[in-house]
């Protein structure tokens, strides 16, 4: 899964890596992000490790993304996610994927991702909740 992040891209529970040079020599940092938080009234990220650690970058350091677990995805039919990776393919823009009643392949998407517009829950690797707002909500 490794790839390229950007710090203010960074959420707790990701394992990031920090390509660094330190008197003419390559350093390498790979840690836990255990937190996340603005510093310096947003002009820095201070990515706090497992282990208590603190480093600061600017938002648009660039660390590379080793790991981000995949939080449980919904249960309840008619739920709404935000699919970044599914299928092995990523999508920076997400899909739009909704919880079906079904047993089989039970997200749809009204997009294909990688010839399907169904996945199961194995297939969706790097989501978010979405919300879904209706004409009346919106007013």
């Amino acid at each position: 899964m490794s790839r390229p992040i950007l710090a203010r891209d960074v959420r707790p529970g990701d394992t990031v890596r920090e390509n660094r040079d330190i008197a003419d020599m390559a350093a390498v940092f790979t840690f836990p992000v255990a937190k996340v938080e603005p510093y310096k009234n947003g002009k820095w990220i201070r990515l706090a490790t497992t282990r208590g650690v603190i480093r600061n970058y600017s938002p648009d350091d660039e660390l590379t993304l080793i790991d981000r677990p995949a939080p449980q995805l919904p249960t309840e039919p008619g739920s709404v996610i935000i699919a970044y990776e599914v299928r092995g393919v990523r999508n920076e823009d997400g899909w739009r994927m909704m919880l079906t009643s079904g047993e089989a392949c039970p997200w749809i998407s009204s997009q294909y991702v990688d010839g399907y517009p169904w996945h199961d829950p194995e297939h969706i690797t790097d989501w978010l909740p979405a919300t879904v707002t209706t004409k009346e909500t919106e007013q």
